[in-house]
């Protein structure tokens, strides 16, 4: 379902579009027209999409948790200077991430600056932190989605490799009560894989406007556990087709695109790193991808996406491969 094809190394506009990204973005066509002219060479001339880690302060410590969890939070002022660039530069998309984002004292201010600026602002949230006050900020924020990380449809399944499924279910109550978009993240694994027909009724029932499945990394030791076998990839893969498009797969789910050549989730083949989006950390430092920590802050965006054009990414999560 992509919705570009290669043609003498331009992209020419299919019939169908790739609903996952217009829609998640709620794009108008001229928008549309604007993102395809700014395609050069199977790479964007900007980044599309920022992620923003706040803080890698985090209340909760899951056992699938690729972050260092340690108590960084990204400079007021400098994250200011990201969101004006990030206008500047024609970034449609900012990820606010952690960490958990909640735990950021200057977030809805973020928020705010995001929205007034025209960009769509998502964050991504363990779903700590949801007292009253922080939801009705929530709710005035006008956020676009919250991303909701859950496992599994009960609490003993989530913890073989989450924490914090009270906390996320008590989130998704009252954001389904104050009217505020969300979608659910589902790490794939083998411990969970037979539970998620559960876990999809669980989240219509609660609300979310859909689940997006992300593919299983190394913990912040290095170690992948509970990977997928080829069986088990084929049952995935067979269980998001019978449910789309209420579940959507991550662009960089390598395993799903080695079995099946053809799929494709964006009009970039496989991992968008380095193509069209990009991530800073809560210490300053830039990197192509969040799951890949930096090592050299840069002074602004364009700087350091001028340096990673040579950078080769054939749209397989290097990552994925330990």
């Amino acid at each position: 379902k992509c919705i570009f094809k290669k043609c003498k190394n331009k992209y020419a506009l299919r019939k169908k579009y790739n609903e996952r990204i217009f829609q998640c973005l709620s794009l108008t066509h001229s928008l549309k027209i604007q993102m395809i002219n700014r395609i050069r060479n199977n790479r964007s001339l900007a980044p599309f999409i920022l992620n923003i880690e706040l803080t890698d302060y985090c209340l909760l410590h899951c056992k699938q948790c690729y972050k260092k969890l340690e108590s960084t939070y990204l400079e007021w002022n400098r994250l200011v200077a990201l969101i004006n660039e990030a206008r500047d530069i024609g970034v449609k998309k900012i990820l606010l991430s952690g960490g958990e984002p909640l735990c950021y004292p200057f977030v809805f201010e973020a928020i705010q600056m995001i929205k007034q600026y025209g960009m769509y602002a998502f964050m991504s949230s363990s779903g700590s932190n949801m007292d009253a006050q922080t939801i009705q900020k929530l709710k005035e924020s006008k956020i676009d989605i919250i991303y909701l990380s859950l496992n599994g449809s009960t609490k003993q399944i989530n913890e073989l490799s989450r924490d914090g499924y009270d906390t996320v279910m008590n989130a998704m109550s009252v954001f389904k009560t104050a009217s505020i978009s969300f979608r659910v993240n589902w790490v794939a694994r083998a411990d969970n894989l037979l539970d998620f027909p559960r876990l999809i009724e669980l989240c219509k029932e609660k609300g979310a406007e859909g689940i997006d499945v992300l593919s299983n990394k190394p913990n912040v030791n290095g170690v992948m556990d509970s990977p997928l076998d080829r069986q088990q990839l084929h049952e995935l893969y067979s269980m998001c087709q019978e449910n789309d498009p209420y579940v959507q797969i991550q662009s960089c789910f390598y395993q799903l695109k080695e079995l099946f050549p053809t799929y494709r989730t964006t009009f970039f083949e496989g991992c968008l790193a380095g193509k069209a989006s990009m991530a800073v950390f809560a210490d300053g430092t830039f990197s192509i991808c969040p799951h890949i920590y930096g090592n050299k802050t840069w002074g602004s965006i364009m700087e350091f996406w001028e340096s990673c054009k040579n950078i080769k990414n054939d749209g397989y999560c290097k990552l994925q491969k330990r």
